[in-house]
């Protein structure tokens, strides 16, 4: 398993001399939305698959959280787009559609596109841009789905969702979890969501047959034992859970970058397409039911 790196507010892998430009297409920016208090382990780690593909290509990198601020995240394409000569680009949207954060985005990835700079859409697959050149990653509803097939399995007297608000700025963690309640709510499960921590403890003390089902990994942390299942990421291997590699996401990306910049489309498409990156699952039932039966 890869080690844990801290998360820095721009991560960069210098490729010669601070004053000399990169060779063409030599150095891939990735723009994340980052926040410093929610997910920070998820990002080290697919910062450090970035960190070490880059490596292996004998490319530089620049790494750069916005903390879902769209103004920055915007800024921070802008400035990854204008480098001269032109280098690989890709970036994360998580924003809901119709909100200003979107829009400022949205706006940034087609002047991005428009000076001639192919970005590649990292993580965020609820974000839909016909013109970027492709997207790395997993599905959220899918993996959603799948989350509650296996509660359905594990067959506990009810369900409770828990994510924070902080998650729920994600279009994808939001469409992760309606896809997970949408499928509960056709059974005779009964299925909740929230973002109490309280509201949690409180299901748990009530009924020891509540099964928790945690939207991610920094959402398990903080349910602090609580969770009986992660449906985000693969974060914690040995725990149960449905979702994303993490590892698997990072390293892709770099290489997805650098051969859009080159304009070599992957496989033999002969067109620009997406990778869905394999979804994650460790979820024996027994060991899910001994987290809610404990």
């Amino acid at each position: 398993r890869a080690p844990m790196l801290a998360l820095s507010a721009a991560a960069c892998l210098s490729f010669g001399a601070s004053n000399v430009a990169p060779p063409l297409c030599s150095h891939a920016t990735v723009v994340t939305h980052a926040l410093d208090t929610t997910g920070s382990e998820f990002w080290g780690r697919m910062q450090i698959a970035a960190s070490t593909s880059a490596e292996q290509l004998g490319a530089g990198l620049s790494w750069s959280r916005s903390g879902y601020d769209g103004t920055k995240h915007a800024a921070l394409l802008d400035a990854a787009c204008t480098q001269v000569p032109k280098q690989g680009v890709a970036a994360t949207v998580p924003f809901a559609e119709g909100t200003d954060a979107h829009a400022m985005v949205d706006a940034a990835v087609n002047r991005c596109i428009d000076a001639g700079v192919d970005v590649v859409i990292l993580n965020t697959d609820v974000y839909q841009n016909n013109r970027s050149w492709g997207y790395v990653g997993a599905i959220n509803a899918n993996f959603g789905s799948r989350c509650a097939q296996v509660a359905i399995e594990a067959a506990p007297s009810d369900v409770l969702v828990y994510g924070s608000e902080d998650e729920f700025l994600n279009a994808g963690i939001a469409a992760r979890a309606a896809a997970l309640l949408r499928v509960l709510g056709r059974t005779a499960i009964p299925a909740n969501f929230t973002s109490s921590i309280e509201e949690v403890q409180a299901a748990v003390a009530k009924d020891a047959a509540t099964m928790i089902i945690s939207l991610g990994s920094g959402a398990t942390n903080r349910l602090n034992g609580l969770s009986s299942l992660n449906c985000g990421d693969d974060l914690d291997l040995d725990f149960p859970h449905v979702g994303q590699q993490i590892y698997g996401q990072g390293a892709a990306v770099v290489l997805w970058a650098i051969n859009a910049c080159k304009g070599n489309f992957i496989g033999d498409t002969g067109s620009s397409t997406n990778l869905q990156i394999t979804v994650s699952a460790s979820a024996d039932i027994a060991q899910v039911r001994e987290g809610w039966q404990k």
